[in-house]
């Protein structure tokens, strides 16, 4: 049964919770409104805060079990668009961080997947040194960046992004649009982001400086929740 679980990305449900099944279009309704209040004013909960928020919007104290707060982070989270381990991750490096702008390093041998073109940092796998790299050709990869044993596949650059034909990529800064709705969830006023992934649907995922995470309408449904970030 757990393996099921762990495939299919379920959850399995105490007995004393089974009565719980019955309400759970219930449950998912709830967990959808908490998870949307919350993507306004807190993008990365945790469990306990997400306990809290749901004692506030119910009469139902057992609304706050495992089950549902599990949703509501589930809804939270920015959706990957690929399953890939450490993808839009905080780095653990001291000398590179999450969106940083790169180009190939002293100990690149990849030949030519970055077509000469920058690119931008978008994760990092957890159990090794290897860093995740969109480049701006849209080839994503790993390359290994170990401050230990100082092997740079990679190096930091100052290089914006530039777009072609394009409305917003990969590696732009942004800051908040004219329909913002998020409060401080960015950071504050002024504050400056790095797109991370732009999905199919137009939303786009952000990295705030402040470490933040969300995702945002740009253009999408004619909203612009922000904007491309004008030095």
């Amino acid at each position: 049964m757990k393996s099921a679980v762990c495939e299919t990305n379920g959850k399995v449900i105490c007995c004393q919770e089974i009565h719980r099944l019955v309400r759970m279009t219930q449950v998912l309704m709830l967990a959808a409104e908490v998870a949307n209040d919350l993507r306004k004013t807190n993008s990365n909960p945790t469990a306990a805060e997400v306990r809290e928020k749901i004692v506030q919007q119910t009469s139902r104290p057992d609304d706050a079990n495992d089950d549902c707060v599990s949703l509501v982070l589930e809804f939270v989270k920015p959706r990957i668009k690929e399953r890939k381990k450490g993808l839009y991750s905080e780095l653990v490096c001291r000398t590179l961080l999450l969106g940083d702008r790169v180009r190939r390093g002293p100990d690149w041998t990849f030949q030519e997947q970055d077509s000469g073109l920058a690119g931008t940092v978008v994760g990092q796998d957890s159990d090794s040194e290897a860093v995740w790299v969109e480049w701006d050709n849209g080839h994503l990869n790993m390359y290994i960046y170990d401050e230990r044993l100082d092997i740079y596949s990679i190096k930091k650059v100052q290089e914006p992004r530039v777009l072609v034909d394009e409305l917003v990529a990969v590696g732009c800064k942004v800051t908040r649009g004219k329909d913002w709705t998020y409060a401080d969830a960015d950071g504050g006023p002024g504050s400056v982001g790095t797109v991370l992934c732009v999905n199919q649907d137009g939303s786009v995922l952000v990295r705030w400086d402040s470490r933040s995470t969300g995702e945002y309408k740009m253009e999408m449904n004619g909203l612009f929740e922000i904007q491309i970030w004008q030095v």
